[in-house]
């Protein structure tokens, strides 16, 4: 197995993993044992979703920053940082000058966030036809 190969199960392990600590925490914070079967399918696709969707709203998360619909927060951020800090307000950048600094740090490699998010759905989603269902 290669390098990069490795890299991305250790990825998609962790998220998983992650994700799979939530669904479990939150079954057991319902007492899920101790619940009637129609109970109990409504509470997995809630486990299910609650990590699902927030893996999937992160990756969109990262993806907008990086096509910089974040910048204006964060320049107007910075500027009211700078002006409310003494002796800073002297090094204070223009929008043009703060979209080039931050223009080269893009995040790389976050695609695993909506496979693994997409995945919990789906789970989700078919828990969900079984609560219909019954």
């Amino acid at each position: 197995m290669s390098k990069e190969q490795k890299s991305k199960l250790i990825k998609y392990g962790v998220c998983g993993g992650i994700c799979l600590v939530i669904a479990v925490a939150y079954l057991i914070s319902k007492d899920f044992l101790n619940l009637p079967q129609l109970d109990q399918i409504r509470y997995l696709c809630d486990a299910f979703f609650l990590p699902g969707i927030l893996c999937v709203f992160s990756g969109a998360l990262i993806w907008l920053g990086n096509e910089g619909a974040m910048s204006g927060v964060g320049y107007v951020l910075s500027y009211a940082f700078h002006a409310l800090m003494p002796g800073a307000w002297n090094k204070r950048e223009s929008y043009k000058e703060y979209l080039e600094r931050k223009g080269e740090k893009r995040v790389t490699g976050y695609s695993f966030l909506f496979v693994v998010g997409g995945l919990f759905l789906a789970i989700s989603f078919i828990f969900l036809a079984m609560f219909n269902m019954q």
